[in-house]
């Protein structure tokens, strides 16, 4: 027969929020409750119900035939009581749970899910997902943004038609199975000496970037094999995909945070997400470099586009030092790798 056993606490009837002072008396398998408003009944081991153990906070014993709860802090008894009523799952967990060497090791794994679960799990599930779409879902995407662009960035080209017809005959002799008709010329001042692909596979050239190249169309072709690294290896829907999955997933997981927890939540995410897209620029280059070489032409001529660009988008004047250690620290949040790393990546020396 299990020793005799005595709780204090305090006593919720259930009918009103007031409680009072009361006492648990266990003897063998009968449980006595006796409160000092005058609440007294009895009852057995089965039909009690005992709350889990969390820390340091109270643990609620309810009744199963009579309403209210009696809540303690005596956690020594408590977990007495435990071995008593308490299923061997649960003692189980209680145990556990009060292991600092587990609870460490528990803490590691769940950070290592975590981290696994955004740096591996998410990319690859949207790479799986951007490579079964079906065509049409592309072609509505393609054609939705490419009329916002249209709308909001894009305006009519100053090329010649002349000019326009040498890139896109030099353009079809460098990827010989890409459908011409959608490579497309536009100015831009809101976008500058920029190209983008389309999940469709279009592809925009500004004005301002073919003027960059200066007549060179093999730096024209090196651009336009990036922007096809892109398309091939549907960079925009992987990303998209990653961008969304990790949005639902602090979603779920934090729900509604202040302003502080949305920093905290979301900043290790914002910079996996930039080195991300820094591994799809590179993968991009890699693909760059890889046709010029196939159609015979120098990988130095997406290094000297990429070079000019480079400069043109430089913020900081010679000598300016406050400028130059801010453009140090600022390429670490950019989204585009730096130049050294492209450059390499372009020659080969080193893998995306």
């Amino acid at each position: 027969m299990s020793e005799p056993l005595t709780l204090e606490g305090t006593w919720q009837d259930g009918a009103s929020s007031a409680s009072c002072q009361a006492k648990l008396f266990f003897m063998g398998d009968k449980v006595t409750l006796q409160a000092t408003n005058g609440d007294y009944f009895e009852s057995t081991l089965t039909e009690l119900k005992l709350s889990p153990s969390i820390g340091r906070t109270p643990r609620y014993i309810s009744f199963e035939n009579h309403h209210g709860q009696f809540e303690s802090l005596q956690f020594d008894l408590l977990t007495k009581l435990d071995e008593r009523i308490g299923s061997p799952a649960m003692q189980l967990i209680h145990r556990l749970e009060n292991h600092l060497g587990l609870v460490c090791l528990a803490t590691v794994a769940v950070l290592f899910a975590c981290f696994s679960y955004f740096y591996w799990g998410v990319p690859y599930a949207s790479k799986v997902i951007a490579n079964n779409l079906p065509e049409s879902t592309l072609q509505q995407a393609a054609d939705e943004t490419f009329e916002i662009l249209r709308v909001r960035y894009l305006e009519p080209t100053a090329l010649s038609e002349e000019t326009q017809a040498r890139l896109k005959s030099k353009a079809q002799a460098f990827a010989p199975d890409y459908s011409i008709e959608k490579l497309h010329f536009f100015a831009s001042d809101k976008l500058g000496a920029n190209a983008l692909a389309l999940p469709d596979g279009t592809i925009i050239f500004t004005d301002e970037l073919i003027a960059l190249t200066d007549g060179n169309d093999d730096e024209m072709l090196a651009v336009f094999g990036h922007e096809l690294g892109h398309y091939h290896q549907r960079h925009s829907l992987r990303q998209l995909l990653q961008n969304s999955a990790i949005a639902v997933t602090i979603a779920m997981v934090g729900g509604d945070v202040s302003a502080l927890g949305d920093l905290v939540l979301t900043l290790p995410v914002v910079f996996s997400q930039l080195a991300f897209s820094r591994k799809f620029e590179l993968e991009a280059d890699s693909y760059a470099g890889d046709m010029l070489e196939k159609n015979g032409l120098e990988r130095e001529a997406f290094v000297s586009i990429l070079t000019k660009l480079h400069n043109h988008y430089k913020l900081c004047k010679s000598g300016d030092k406050d400028c130059e250690e801010r453009a140090s620290i600022m390429k670490y949040l950019s989204t585009h790798p730096h130049l050294e790393l492209r450059i390499k990546a372009v020659s080969g020396e080193t893998q995306p």
